[in-house]
């Protein structure tokens, strides 16, 4: 008795294989593509990353003080926001502030620039 896995008669058998259809597959790609595109959208945009051209210029400003405001603080001329601060460095003795505005607006050379508070709870802006 030849209990082998394979045996050697001269009778072969061939396997049928099955036609396979990519149509599940395809699906469950598409799916995870799209899956990593959504996440990589959020990733950068929670970041704050700006890709490609932006519709901002920077403006810098010096204060002597600037206690309390941070980066990101609102930037309002006449109560309308029309920008963020984006950068806070020390150029001795005064405190440089990078305000980054909007294209749409346009500042003259004589505006004046100025340290704030917004509410109750004391948010400064400039």
């Amino acid at each position: 008795m030849d209990q082998s896995k394979f045996n050697n008669t001269s009778q072969s058998t061939q396997l049928a294989v099955p036609k396979r259809t990519f149509s599940l597959e395809l699906i469950v790609g598409i799916f995870a593509a799209a899956g990593v595109g959504a996440a990589a959208y959020l990733a950068v945009g929670l970041a704050g990353l700006e890709l490609g051209t932006s519709n901002t210029y920077t403006v810098y400003a010096e204060f002597d003080n600037i206690s309390g405001l941070k980066y990101g603080a609102s930037v309002e001329i006449a109560g309308v926001p029309i920008g963020v601060v984006s950068d806070i460095t020390l150029k001795d003795p005064a405190a440089r502030i990078a305000l980054k505005l909007n294209r749409s607006v346009k500042i003259k050379d004589d505006d004046i620039a100025s340290i704030r508070t917004k509410g109750i709870i004391g948010d400064r802006y400039v």
